[in-house]
């Protein structure tokens, strides 16, 4: 069977043997039809560059660095509830991860068979945009040709750049979202773009503590975008309060509540909901959880 092949991969693995490891684990991803196909390419990439096999290895792991990234796609659900299927949506991203970072290894090395100038682009690109708090994207942003914000964006584009700097922001990597957004406020953007980068470049100062410049910066977000709009509302308001700005708080918290429907418009009216009810005003908290059940985006939250 197709997990008795990657078992028996392992178990030659752990001994040294890791061509006898690359053809066990290159067996059960053939036998594989689901979940565990991907895992023993990837093992099988791995060990095949581990015993010399470059090429080889490449063309095992070019599937996996080929494939869209899993939040793009609609992924099966696991059966056990929101919790698991998250689960396995972080299980696919650490696979691709590891995969384009083995890809780029080998075919970005000028000297090795496994040269392949188009797949390492790909793969430099796919880690800087899908993946930048990563070990490799950062090692690639620290140093090299790619080391400053206009060289990244030279090679990414507006459109990439800025989900970069979202991605950096999401995960927590707000010193490199300021740095590429600098970049792009720098250049020409519409003012879409230009709204998303603000966005982006205020709640990457929220993070990093920088509560009153961010709010300058969210203060200039147009109105492009409903949802980019409620995004940076409900910014503002976090921002106002770690400022002490109880006024201000209020003001955006209203204003994101008063939007449209959004995940942050629902976060905004459950929080005004809250404060109306524990000071005993429940027809104005009723009127604001009306609003979230009316309309809410997500069905769990409406049902709440």
């Amino acid at each position: 069977s197709a997990r008795a092949a990657f078992h028996l991969g392992e178990a030659r693995e752990a001994t040294g043997d890791t061509a006898g490891a690359a053809r066990a684990f290159g067996a059960a991803a053939t036998a594989s039809a689901g979940a565990l196909a991907p895992w023993a390419r990837l093992r099988q990439g791995q060990a095949l560059a581990d015993a010399g096999e470059r090429a080889q290895a490449l063309e095992a792991l070019r599937p996996l660095v080929e494939s869209p990234h899993p939040a793009t796609v609609a992924l099966p659900p696991t059966g056990r509830g929101r919790a698991a299927d998250a689960a396995d949506r972080r299980e696919r991203e650490e696979l691709r991860l590891t995969a384009l970072a083995s890809a780029l290894a080998l075919a970005g090395d000028a000297a090795s068979p496994a040269h392949d100038p188009a797949l390492a682009s790909g793969a430099r690109r796919a880690l800087l945009v899908e993946y930048p708090c990563s070990q490799p994207a950062r090692d690639m942003a620290a140093a090299g040709p790619l080391a400053s914000p206009a060289a990244r964006l030279a090679l990414l584009g507006p459109a990439d750049m800025i989900t970069r700097c979202e991605n950096l922001a999401d995960d927590a990597c707000e010193r490199e979202a300021l740095a590429d957004a600098g970049a792009l406020l720098a250049g020409a953007l519409d003012a879409a773009s230009r709204d998303r980068v603000r966005l982006l470049q205020g709640r990457a100062l929220r993070g990093d503590g920088q509560n009153a410049k961010a709010v300058s910066a969210l203060q200039q977000v147009g109105l492009s975008d409903a949802q980019v709009l409620s995004r940076s509302a409900w910014e503002m308001a976090l921002a106002s309060k770690a400022l002490g700005r109880k006024g201000d708080h209020r003001k955006y918290l209203r204003a994101c509540a008063e939007g449209a429907p959004s995940t942050w418009r629902d976060k905004a009216a459950l929080a005004l909901a809250s404060v109306e009810d524990e000071a005993g005003r429940l027809a104005s908290a009723r009127e604001w959880w009306r609003r979230v059940a009316k309309d809410s985006p997500d069905p769990a939250t409406r049902v709440q």
